[in-house]
């Protein structure tokens, strides 16, 4: 899984879903925040992307049935001002 972040008035958090040992992309993910109600379902080609005012903190976990479940740092993109 993988998740950037871009700043600005409003914040884009977008990635991608995928297979730990084939990296196939993960359709129908659920991806949140760690501790909050904020996220996304990933898309039919394991794409997630949603739009907030503030970062509501700095990892996200995806879900999906008969995978285990994991978590990634958000990390600000190097051109990002």
């Amino acid at each position: 899984m993988s998740a950037g972040f871009v700043r600005g008035q409003v914040k884009t958090i977008r990635g991608v879903v995928r297979d730990k040992t084939t990296d196939e992309r993960i359709p129908f993910a659920a991806v949140q925040f760690i501790g909050t109600t904020v996220g996304a379902t990933t898309n039919q080609d394991g794409e997630y992307s949603f739009q907030l005012n503030s970062l509501p903190g700095d990892s996200l976990l995806a879900r999906v049935i008969g995978y285990e479940a994991t978590h990634v740092a958000v990390r600000m993109d190097a051109d990002s001002q």
